[in-house]
């Protein structure tokens, strides 16, 4: 089944749950709230916001890629003036399969996209509102799409003062980390003149498994992709095409490779494939 059928299959099974029967229960599988990791907010200083989605059990929404099907999940954050706000960042995906052939890249029972925000260092007395816009596409046998405006009040005070550590603290380690040398494993990458490449992840600990994410590129394809760990070594190997027409926009295509060990969550090294060593990636493919 291609993409375009695969959509459309999504879009019928959409437009089935969105008009609600008089009297019908409504269903809401998702449900987002805004926290920080401070009870207050202190001049000149940085701390983290977190848009926290529960999820209901069956259900799933998805990674900024979310694979075969589906819609990304969106956050925009609305800041008071002189606030600063870094990118979402997304915690490590997992994958599952949506049917026989539809592979989706998303979150199941709960997830927390995070963002570090800095105050300016003249701040009004308080309390200041913080705003975040989410939007998501939460699946089961159906999909129905949700939205909410969310906002958090915070006093002002002279120092930070902390809150949801616990929660905060177990997120922001599943948040996948550049390839380094303080990575769990070293990342290398090769290339072949035909699109193919295969990525090598020399692990310090022999993972329970391992899963691979590309990231989207609306003019990139990435297909045919094998995983295979023994041992300490991972062979990932998988074909990048550009899509007829378009041209490549960035010369890097960011991955993350994801692991766990035994009963811990899944967490995720970062890396970026050189897109322009391989000629065939290129050009547009016809």
């Amino acid at each position: 089944m291609n993409r375009l059928a695969i959509l459309t299959a999504f879009g019928l099974a959409l437009s089935a749950v969105s008009v609600s029967a008089p009297g019908q229960i409504r269903i809401i599988p998702a449900r987002a709230a805004m926290l920080a990791d401070t009870r207050a907010i202190a001049p000149g200083q940085t701390f983290t916001v977190g848009v926290l989605m529960t999820i209901e059990p069956g259900w799933h929404v998805y990674w900024i890629n979310p694979g075969d099907a589906g819609l990304a999940t969106s956050v925009r954050l609305n800041l008071p003036e002189g606030f600063t706000a870094g990118p979402v960042q997304f915690p490590t995906p997992i994958r599952f399969m949506q049917s026989e052939e539809v592979v989706g890249y998303g979150y199941i029972d709960q997830v927390m996209l995070l963002a570090s925000v800095t105050a300016p260092q003249v701040l009004p007395a308080g309390p200041i509102t913080l705003g975040a816009e989410a939007s998501w596409l939460c699946c089961k046998e159906v999909c129905l799409p949700g939205k909410d405006k969310l906002e958090l009040k915070l006093p002002v005070a002279d120092s930070l003062q902390p809150a949801n550590q616990e929660q905060f603290e177990h997120w922001k380690d599943r948040i996948p980390q550049p390839a380094g040398p303080d990575s769990a494993g070293e990342v290398t990458v090769q290339s072949e003149a035909n699109g193919e490449f295969t990525v090598m992840v020399q692990w310090k600990q022999p993972p329970a498994e391992v899963q691979f994410f590309p990231a989207p590129g609306e003019a990139l394809r990435v297909s045919d992709i094998a995983v295979q760990t023994e041992g300490s070594t991972t062979h990932i190997r998988f074909q990048v095409q550009v899509l007829p027409g378009e041209m490549i926009q960035n010369k890097n295509l960011t991955i993350v490779v994801a692991y766990h060990q035994g009963d811990e969550p899944w967490r995720g090294i970062e890396a970026h494939v050189p897109l322009t060593k391989s000629p065939n990636v290129a050009r547009p493919q016809e």
